[in-house]
């Protein structure tokens, strides 16, 4: 492998492309279409799809990618009960990954609905407290028509529905802060079980039974079936490809074809390179995700 090409791999590595080892996020890996076929301004179309584009007919270096490479995470802290799966597994969209000791959330949960029991009692007298006073100060206001009690009582019977208002409203209140505190332990307590985001290979496991695992922190990554190859060509060669041409990927004796999804429009500097990137059919065959193919550039025939 000449110098050019061992920098070009080692930049397509570098910047993610085996993902079993570092990975994207938690969200797609495929990339998006370059800024230059973003804004219309991508390399023209080919007239000829019999002329090759790269000349030379030398393969170029890529890499098997996989086409989603996603990161799971629990929603809340707490030790790992139980792990159902293992590294290099199938699973489907939806299995369960792993599970959360949910004791300590089932205790709060019981504070909580406790907690909630209480501030209902608490209204519920609030609003009859309410009640009373209203009635009080509808009697004593016939009272004081009659001229059997003195106006000051009826201030005071004022004072205390107004009292009595803003202690239900309070009661009323500490009720919803109540019920919002329950159903978020409740949503927590559901979130103990991790499922899988997508259908695909797990990669990694990060945290074995018995250990604490942070909210938000990566538990396992999954790689989806589908597979794409990220390469890189000279400029001449990526200044008369686009999104849609088609590349042949694998070695002379099992090339299969692949089409262009975006080309990148910055050389990188260390290889004086351009990456892009090819869809692969889903029934292609190819080595797994990490591996260094070869890459032909031509201009074949669109469907």
């Amino acid at each position: 492998m000449t110098l050019s090409l061992r920098r070009a791999f080692g930049a397509l590595v570098g910047i993610g492309l085996c993902v079993a080892a570092c990975g994207s996020s938690s969200e797609n890996t495929a990339s998006s279409p370059s800024s230059a076929e973003a804004d219309g301004r991508g390399a023209p179309a080919l007239v000829d799809d019999d002329v090759k584009v790269d000349e030379s007919g030398n393969p170029h270096v890529g890499v098997v990618v996989a086409r989603e490479d996603v990161a799971v995470s629990f929603q809340s802290s707490a030790e790992v009960a139980h792990v159902l799966v293992a590294v290099g597994q199938w699973v489907e969209q939806g299995d369960p990954l792993a599970e959360l000791d949910t004791v300590g959330l089932d205790a709060d949960i019981r504070q909580a609905v406790a907690a909630l029991d209480e501030a209902n009692a608490a209204r519920r007298a609030a609003k009859d407290t309410l009640g009373d006073a209203r009635r009080e100060r509808k009697r004593v206001r016939r009272l004081a028509r009659q001229g059997v009690v003195p106006a000051r009582e009826v201030e005071q019977a004022r004072y205390a529905v107004s009292q009595a208002r803003s202690s239900l409203q309070q009661a009323i209140a500490l009720v919803e802060q109540r019920e919002s505190a329950l159903e978020k332990l409740k949503f927590l307590r559901d979130q103990g079980q991790l499922r899988a985001p997508i259908s695909g290979h797990v990669s990694l496991l990060a945290i074995d039974e018995g250990e604490r695992v942070a909210a938000g922190a990566t538990f396992a990554r999954i790689l989806s079936s589908g597979r794409d190859v990220r390469f890189a060509v000279p400029p001449s060669v990526a200044s008369r490809i686009r999104a849609g041409d088609t590349v042949l990927v694998g070695e002379r004796s099992a090339e299969q074809v692949a089409r262009v999804s975006s080309v990148s429009p910055r050389v990188d500097q260390a290889s004086q390179l351009i990456f892009g990137e090819a869809t692969l059919d889903e029934q292609s065959e190819l080595p797994p995700v990490g591996s260094r193919v070869d890459v032909w550039v031509k201009a074949m025939p669109r469907k």
